[in-house]
């Protein structure tokens, strides 16, 4: 026997249906990105793929010459960049520490938000030394937090 399904959805379904979904089309690229956890260590160099990086737990990412999207280090990481150059897109900073630290020289940083953020937590703030470098930010150069420290040198 055919029973025919002739019901309209109700627009409740189709608000519940999008709310379902929305997170998973909004998914920020840098959900996407290359990861270094656990206490590991990454080099990159000119020769590495274009793409973003997550560094987190106690990680380290060095990056030598490398062309990269943007990229945020958290908890306890560490950055070491020199001679590279890092391009955040859309809402992402080039470079984004949440209590983590970094050594930036010779190098360039750029996005659409700020170049360098330095963000704090309950863990404590975040530090950067940058020498002989370009931070670019249509917003903000760098961005910093209460109980983070930038060092500039020439």
């Amino acid at each position: 026997m055919y029973v025919s399904q002739s019901f309209s959805v109700s627009p409740l379904a189709q608000v519940l249906k999008l709310a379902i979904w929305a997170p998973v089309l909004l998914i920020s690229p840098c959900a996407l990105a290359l990861t270094v956890e656990n206490g590991s260590t990454k080099n990159i160099d000119a020769s590495t793929a274009l793409d973003s990086w997550l560094v987190r737990g106690a990680s380290r990412l060095n990056a030598n010459g490398a062309t990269t999207r943007e990229i945020r280090a958290q908890t306890g990481s560490t950055l070491v960049l020199n001679g590279t150059s890092v391009t955040g897109s859309g809402s992402n900073s080039g470079v984004e520490l949440s209590n983590s630290t970094a050594n930036i020289a010779n190098s360039k940083l750029t996005s659409e938000r700020a170049g360098l953020r330095l963000i704090s937590t309950i863990n404590g703030g975040s530090s950067a030394s940058v020498s002989n470098s370009e931070i670019v930010g249509s917003q903000f150069g760098v961005n910093m937090s209460a109980e983070s420290r930038l060092t500039l040198e020439s």
